[in-house]
């Protein structure tokens, strides 16, 4: 019924010269959004030239956010990926260990190619890829997690109420008591 697309990226940014940054900070995320969500950003938005990613909870929000966008791309879809990123996240909090143990028990990957693509240019890639998609919100995002349907904002607080309100047809299960908008 419709394509569910999820951007582990959260309210990180690349620091830059232009966006100076060693640890998070609001004014220096909004620098970068403000520099980087051009159709013809600077080289250095994405990581180009050194620069470096900054997650809002640190260093351990930075690995979980390219551990889950790895397990986008190798499952093929955020649909795919999603049990791995439920038992993940959800079941086990982010910690260190658990991406094995989730793989093995949900993971259309294995863990090893898991890790391969964590360790390598391809991690790097995820990372870049998943801010291109962040700083491309319209207006920015001023929360996290910020859904998008069909590329915009919700006009209400009531998420499930809107996905419904755009099925066209027969509603799902989950749609069922749901007051129309």
């Amino acid at each position: 019924m419709f394509d569910f697309v999820f951007v582990p990226f959260g309210n990180a940014f690349f620091a830059s010269a232009a966006c100076p940054a060693t640890s998070y900070d609001h004014s220096v995320r909004m620098c970068w959004n403000a520099r980087c969500n051009g159709t013809a950003p600077p080289s250095d938005c994405f990581g180009g030239a050194g620069g470096t990613m900054v997650c809002q909870h640190g260093d351990a929000e930075c690995a979980a956010n390219r551990v889950e966008g790895c397990a986008v791309k190798l499952a093929g879809s955020s649909a795919a990926a999603f049990p791995f990123i439920r038992c993940f996240e959800v079941e086990h909090g982010c910690k260190a260990g658990a991406a094995q143990t989730c793989a093995a028990q949900n993971g259309p990957f294995s863990f090893g190619d898991l890790e391969a693509c964590y360790s390598g240019p391809d991690g790097l890639a995820v990372d870049a890829a998943n801010a291109k998609l962040t700083a491309a919100i319209p207006g920015g995002h001023a929360v996290t997690p910020w859904p998008l349907l069909d590329g915009a904002a919700p006009a209400s607080k009531d998420l499930l109420a809107e996905v419904c309100a755009k099925i066209a047809g027969p509603k799902p299960a989950g749609c069922a008591g749901v007051a129309p908008l």
